[in-house]
């Protein structure tokens, strides 16, 4: 018998679509990194197989998808809407990679280029132990999205902080994401 049941047929395995690929959070609680994909068909339909994120549009295209939109529920707070971004920065950056040696008589090979989206924006921030301690409210939380896309998956690289100096250590996370 193969998969399914007698003859192979039947329902096909469930395939794992999105997944956390790593999560971290500074010691002092304040900043927060994720790492996670998505299926690139689940992100949005293509007849081909996505590896490059342009692939999908602009840089503005492509934050009317994943972008929160004012009023819309909270990705960070259950039950909450938000107010959308402020101060929102966009870019587009393309990393080359070296050359690298294949071992054969083919000599070298130099993988293309890679595409990385950028976001960073301000949210605000919920009200925490931390902030309401401090005397400083509700606050402001610093978010950088990174995107990249890599054999018909989309990587993202979400940082965010509530820390002081948080929007210039999230900037340099963003810049640091890498996809293969």
């Amino acid at each position: 018998a193969g998969a399914g049941g007698p003859g192979g047929r039947g329902k096909r395995p469930a395939l794992k679509t999105q997944g956390l690929l790593a999560k971290f959070t500074s010691r002092d609680a304040k900043t927060d990194i994720f790492v996670s994909y998505t299926v690139g068909a689940q992100f949005r339909p293509t007849l081909f197989q996505v590896t490059d994120i342009a692939q999908y549009g602009s840089p503005e295209q492509v934050g009317e998808t994943v972008l929160p939109r004012p009023g819309a529920a909270s990705p960070f707070s259950p039950g909450t809407a938000t107010s959308g971004p402020s101060n929102l920065k966009l870019s587009a950056k393309k990393v080359s990679f070296r050359p690298r040696p294949t071992g054969t008589v083919a000599g070298e090979y130099t993988p293309p280029p890679k595409l990385y989206y950028t976001y960073q924006f301000d949210l605000p921030a919920d009200a925490d132990a931390d902030a309401e301690a401090e005397g400083q409210g509700q606050g402001v939380k610093h978010v950088a999205l990174v995107l990249a896309a890599s054999a018909g998956k989309v990587f993202w690289l979400a940082a965010e902080s509530r820390a002081t100096g948080g929007r210039d250590l999230i900037a340099q996370i963003a810049d640091t994401f890498r996809v293969k």
